[in-house]
């Protein structure tokens, strides 16, 4: 039976909507960047990106204020995430941070080329280690089918030398050397 009274705080987890439906773009004077270090007190050290005319990405350092209204809509900043600022016309090396990205919206802006995708190249090494690997595994691998995956050479003369020796036991069956 569905709890229509309250309590639990089941009304609340029922009204959560997804936030990667919708993604938000930067406007005319907004631009988009990345925080690279938190210096305390709501301020952060952003690189804003600018987009050339040959689709390359410059970035410029500045000091970016967070808004108290992120802390309302529970947009928490962290190091390494991509933000869209707002730029000052008054001071040219302090900008507003307007918005946070999730890890997954982040990747869709990469996708659509607004941000460049430096960090976003990593995950392609990761790949190149695998495939080095693979190619171990297939100079180890067996040509033919019949033939087992692992051979051992094992040397068992020693063993039946072992064997051959007679055992001495005591009265209480312990093996005497």
């Amino acid at each position: 039976m569905k709890n229509t009274k309250g309590g639990k705080k089941h009304k609340k987890q029922g009204n959560v909507s997804q936030d990667f439906k919708s993604l938000t773009y930067a406007e005319e004077d907004q631009k988009y960047g990345k925080v690279t270090k938190i210096l305390g007190h709501s301020r952060f050290e952003v690189s804003v990106y600018t987009k050339e005319e040959n689709d390359d990405f410059t970035s410029s350092t500045l000091t970016g204020v967070a808004r108290i209204g992120l802390k309302k809509k529970r947009m928490f900043i962290s190091n390494g995430c991509y933000i869209i600022v707002s730029l000052r016309d008054f001071q040219k090396n302090i900008c507003d941070i307007v918005h946070v990205y999730k890890d997954n919206q982040a990747s869709m802006l990469v996708k659509k080329q607004l941000i460049p995708s430096t960090d976003f190249e990593h995950n392609e090494d990761e790949f190149k280690f695998e495939e080095s690997y693979d190619e171990d595994y297939q100079d180890n691998k067996p040509t033919n089918k019949n033939e087992p995956y692992l051979t051992l050479n094992i040397d068992y003369s020693e063993e039946e030398e072992e064997d051959n020796k007679e055992v001495e036991y005591d009265s209480y069956g312990n093996i005497l050397s």
